[in-house]
């Protein structure tokens, strides 16, 4: 059971992770898929986002800021340097300038780090940790961490003018800055709503209700990313629509699952996965990316069934190297370290 500051158990929390991550790696699979594609990134990566909501309140002091950034820089560090080696050897993308790649790192926008290392996933890990900064606001208690956080909120706008400035198509180069102030508003809507429904929600009434919402948003929001350009003409009603399905799909999506968490936390696998989720994610679209290269060296067409045993493939393998990963404890530690001890 969940302790009494908190809305959600390790295990319950655990489970969705693995859920989710599993849900990540089947959205990334397609290529002649994008209905379905856009209906899993309504919401699959926005739950690492919005479950931290749900967890009970913590001491924020400055080594706990500097914890959280050693845990998400440092894998956002190496990670780029790989993804951009793999691309340049493979003639994915060119050798770019130093100042490019510095430019790239400290925005963490999709379209930057699509141009100069060839890969935007990585702009999880800067986005989730200025999320994670928007929650800390609230639990400060001391001066130091007031300090360290108002810097790092003022570099975040610094980011956010310095793309509106310089990028001629800042709104579709979002950078992680405006991405966690979004999943912050996401988070607090549906922590919101468990707190007041928590007792109601593993019930068959709300249970219905909330998956009824939860499809007809993601499906809507496919529908009206797929025809963007029929109905870029009507630009209020779109607007209205992808707007409105967009804020309740991730938070549906949240509700549904923390209705079913206890009988998601029976399943030992996705707890399995779920606490190895930050590694998984960060090799499979790796993997992923290189059985693709495979399967277009070979001619091999993107059908339904070369999907399904790529996303195998993907999953074992991302798995694999994970866990393995995990019981070299050494290496484990370095390249995603769990920072430095009070």
């Amino acid at each position: 059971m969940a302790d009494s500051h908190s809305l959600i158990s390790r295990e319950e929390s655990a489970s969705i992770k693995g859920l989710a991550i599993l849900l990540i790696i089947l959205g990334h699979i397609g290529r002649n898929f994008t209905s379905f594609q856009f209906w899993l990134y309504s919401y699959h990566l926005i739950l690492f986002f919005m479950l931290p909501f749900l967890y009970g309140k913590k001491e924020v002091r400055p080594t706990r800021i500097f914890n959280l950034f050693l845990r998400l820089y440092i894998p956002y560090l190496w990670v780029l340097i790989l993804c951009s080696s793999i691309s340049i050897l493979t003639g994915y993308t060119t050798l770019h300038t130093p100042t490019e790649y510095i430019k790239a790192f400290l925005i963490g926008s999709q379209t930057e780090l699509k141009e100069t290392v060839g890969f935007n996933f990585p702009w999880f890990m800067p986005a989730f940790f200025f999320l994670s900064l928007s929650i800390f606001i609230k639990d400060i208690s001391t001066r130091w961490s007031k300090i360290v956080i108002l810097l790092i909120l003022l570099y975040g706008l610094f980011v956010l003018f310095y793309m509106a400035s310089t990028s001629p198509n800042a709104i579709y180069s979002l950078s992680c800055i405006s991405r966690g102030a979004a999943y912050f508003f996401l988070g607090y809507a549906a922590n919101y709503f468990i707190i007041r429904k928590q007792a109601r929600l593993h019930t068959a009434p709300y249970k219905y209700l909330i998956g009824l919402i939860f499809i007809i948003c993601v499906t809507g929001q496919a529908i009206l990313q797929k025809y963007y350009t029929t109905l870029s003409e009507r630009a209020l009603p779109y607007a209205l629509g992808y707007g409105i399905t967009e804020i309740l799909a991730p938070i549906a999506a949240l509700c549904l699952l923390y209705g079913f968490r206890e009988g998601l936390s029976k399943q030992k696998f996705l707890r399995f996965i779920g606490n190895l989720s930050f590694e998984i994610y960060c090799f499979h679209v790796i993997i992923l990316n290189v059985l693709w290269k495979i399967t277009d060296t070979f001619g091999i067409s993107s059908t339904p069934v070369t999907a399904g045993i790529i996303f195998l493939l993907t999953c074992i393998l991302s798995i694999a190297t994970a866990y393995v990963l995990k019981r070299i404890t050494p290496l484990h530690k370095l390249l995603f370290p769990r920072g430095i001890k009070r």
